[in-house]
């Protein structure tokens, strides 16, 4: 059976289950690390960490109108986070506390607590020439040390970055007007294209495995169900 999006999809969700993710500890003078156990990464005067995710190639194409990183908190305390762009992996302790897209966002002072933080600055156009690599974020910050790791219940993704896209417009579309579609997987890998069809096309689900697939027509994403 094939289930499809009424609209749009309001945002598409990139979790980071087995990519790298870690953090540099201030420990007697000096920088440890990195450390990549279970996931976890950090924040803090002691704690410097890393997130990366395998960004799919359709993101490319889509119109995002925003970047919000979600974590969970791990430990009870009260840290001023920022988040900075880090590049090749692993990233160095100075990397990780580099070029800021957001500065001085406070998470929950709880442990166990899911938040988002709205990423700003030139995250979208960053994001978007990652598509088909890897794209990777650093954390720092003040105030107490503060560790970030997936909670029982969302294992095994330790943080989601969410693209958020454009809303669709009202506009009707120019008669016979065409648009370029290609099916991706759940991946981000390309399954067929197209080539150029009607902004309404679906495609048949036949002979494709059971699973979650992406249809990109022009700058609009639709989640496919087979």
């Amino acid at each position: 059976m094939l289930f499809l999006s009424v609209a749009l999809l309001a945002d598409v969700t990139i979790s980071d289950c087995c990519e790298p993710t870690g953090y540099y500890q201030y420990i007697v003078n000096s920088w440890v690390g990195p450390i990549e156990s279970n996931g976890c990464t950090g924040a803090g005067p002691n704690l410097r960490g890393y997130m990366y995710w395998p960004i799919p190639g359709y993101v490319a194409g889509l119109g995002i109108s925003a970047v919000y990183l979600r974590m969970v908190t791990n430990t009870s305390a009260s840290v001023t986070m920022n988040v900075n762009k880090v590049g090749a992996y692993p990233p160095t302790v100075a990397d990780c506390a580099d070029e800021p897209y957001t500065t001085g966002y406070v998470p929950p002072v709880p442990a166990d607590v899911e938040f988002q933080v709205l990423l700003g600055g030139n995250i979208v156009n960053d994001v978007k020439a990652k598509a088909g690599s890897q794209f990777g974020l650093g954390i720092s910050g003040t105030g107490s040390d503060k560790f970030f790791y997936s909670h029982w219940a969302w294992e095994p993704y330790d943080a989601w970055l969410i693209l958020s896209t454009s809303v669709e417009t009202d506009e009707a579309p120019a008669p016979g007007g065409l648009v370029r579609a290609v099916l991706y997987d759940a991946s981000g890998r390309p399954v067929k294209d197209y080539g150029y069809v009607q902004e309404d096309f679906v495609p048949g689900m036949s002979g494709l495995k059971g699973g979650v697939y992406i249809l990109v027509r022009g700058e609009k994403a639709l989640k496919l169900l087979r």
